[in-house]
């Protein structure tokens, strides 16, 4: 049986730990929290044309 190797890995950061991507990644994710939630009218996407594939 062969098991498919991935090249991804996962590292637990301590939170504010000075970790450049992760400061930016939770600064991020507080804006976020703070923005209103977007619904589009999905009525109005119904005359949208589309081309199929």
């Amino acid at each position: 049986m062969l098991l498919n190797a991935s090249a991804n890995s996962q590292k637990k950061v301590k939170a504010h730990s000075g970790v450049i991507y992760n400061e930016e990644a939770n600064k991020l994710a507080k804006e976020g929290c703070h923005e209103p939630i977007y619904c589009p009218d999905l009525q109005s996407l119904a005359s949208v044309n589309t081309i199929g594939c």
